[in-house]
């Protein structure tokens, strides 16, 4: 197929320069001015010179592949554009199809393809293209779906948790059908990771009613609800832990401070953090009910210990920190020291 474009594209600028030459001759004629050869030499070497320039300087890599989607795609994304066919049924050429319906869309919106312009772009990991394409669906078809794919996309980006963008579709998406499962479970499950325990009950209880038929189901709402019901209870009853951390001689001022609280022993993501620019030490950091990332464990029933590191630049990943402390046990009494020196 590439030699077939080469080929019309050959064809194209032979026929371009053999009408310039008679367009030249036909004006000559016409001026009774004869047409020399040094003439005609000088239109043949500008039209070959202008090829040149083009091949060598202005074509773009990729533009015979783009031409040749144009010509066996173009069918294909039209049905995708209709919203009778998706880019993802034909897997060899998804790429091609959605770079060709990225550009189609400008002239020719349509949420069915910008609805799958954006699940390709959040398949490749491209979320912000993902929300934005979501977003030009949404503006032309405000549907419930559509609703629950911007909180879907909104919720990724906070690891699952709650967020007021996530609140604001799903509400809208439950305000047009009050009875959705899918935007009642999609709620629940992110305001119990959010913490939001309150609404979390009144979405759990909302499924619990509707599912009382099916035992595997009311007992995984039931699960969830009574988790939900006890991390609530826990919440009034979260002991505030009070950090006193020092740094060494030498430590500048100015970075990022991070208090943690884990399990004796345990690795991977802490129970408990709090993450803070510090701008003198000694510092003092408060670890409260906000900032348990999982359920809340009672240092009375479980061996905890808290550390500390700290990064003198703002930006650094914490698991860069130049400067940690020594893990200190969280025992009876809720406030702990801690002090910070160079890492070995």
């Amino acid at each position: 197929m590439n030699i077939m474009i080469v080929a019309a594209a050959l064809a194209f600028l032979l026929g371009v320069g053999l009408w310039l030459l008679w367009f030249f001759a036909r004006e000559s004629r016409l001026q009774n001015t004869p047409a020399t050869a040094t003439a005609v030499l000088t239109l043949a070497l500008g039209l070959g010179l202008g090829v040149f320039l083009y091949w060598s300087s202005g074509y773009e890599e990729g533009t015979l592949g783009l031409l040749e989607d144009r010509l066996t795609l173009n069918e294909k994304v039209d049905e995708v554009i209709q919203g009778k066919a998706s880019i993802f049924e034909d897997r060899e050429h998804t790429w091609a199809m959605a770079r060709l319906l990225q550009q189609r869309l400008i002239n020719t919106p349509s949420a069915h393809g910008w609805y799958e312009l954006s699940q390709f772009f959040h398949m490749s990991d491209a979320t912000p293209m993902a929300k934005d394409a979501a977003e030009a669906a949404l503006k032309l078809e405000d549907t419930v779906d559509a609703r629950l794919w911007m909180a879907q996309l909104a919720l990724e980006e906070q690891g699952g948790a709650l967020n007021q963008e996530a609140y604001s579709h799903l509400s809208r998406a439950l305000m047009k059908e009050p009875e959705h499962d899918g935007a009642w479970l999609m709620l629940a499950m992110a305001a119990t990771e959010a913490g939001e325990y309150d609404l979390a009950e009144d979405a759990w209880n909302s499924l619990l009613e509707r599912h009382q038929a099916d035992d595997n189901t009311r007992a995984l709402l039931e699960r969830s609800l009574a988790f939900v019901k006890e991390q609530k209870a826990l919440v009034g009853s979260v002991k505030t832990l009070t950090v006193e951390v020092e740094a060494e001689d030498g430590v500048s001022r100015g970075g990022t401070l991070f208090v943690f609280v884990r399990k004796k022993g345990s690795a991977g993501q802490p129970l408990a953090a709090r993450r803070l620019l510090v701008n003198q030490f000694p510092t003092t950091v408060e670890i409260t009910a906000n900032d348990w990332l999982s359920s809340y464990v009672d240092p009375e029933n479980a061996e905890l210990v808290v550390g500390a590191r700290y990064s003198r630049s703002a930006s650094t990943d914490v698991a860069d920190a130049q400067f940690i402390s020594e893990a200190v046990a969280w025992e009876h009494d809720d406030t702990v020291q801690l002090k910070v020196a160079r890492a070995k």
